[in-house]
């Protein structure tokens, strides 16, 4: 997959956020065709699922697609010796560690 000319792409070839534009929504990329997974949801996981849903108006299905193309760059970055840290808009840090 080439990325469209002036986009930014990841370490697996997906669109990055720019510092003050949305991310893109939908449609995932990717290119080829879709495969469909049942994916059986804990109750904590299908309330943060549903909170996602309602603050983007996403579909589930984008969610989802989303969440997975996310957590693989964070994974990667971790397994490279990154951490994943969020500043508060306090200017407080706060590491993330996945277990």
């Amino acid at each position: 997959m080439t990325p469209k000319s002036g986009a930014l792409t990841n370490e697996l070839g997906e669109s990055k956020t720019v510092p003050g534009k949305p991310p893109p929504r939908g449609g995932g990329g990717g290119g080829g065709g879709l495969e469909r997974v049942t994916v059986n949801l804990v109750p904590r996981a299908s309330r943060a699922l549903d909170r996602i849903v309602e603050l983007t108006g996403d579909s589930k299905t984008d969610t989802i697609n989303r969440a997975l193309q996310v957590y693989a760059v964070l994974e990667e970055a971790v397994s490279k010796g990154g951490e994943l840290v969020i500043r508060h808009s306090s200017g407080d840090q706060e590491v993330i560690r996945f277990v």
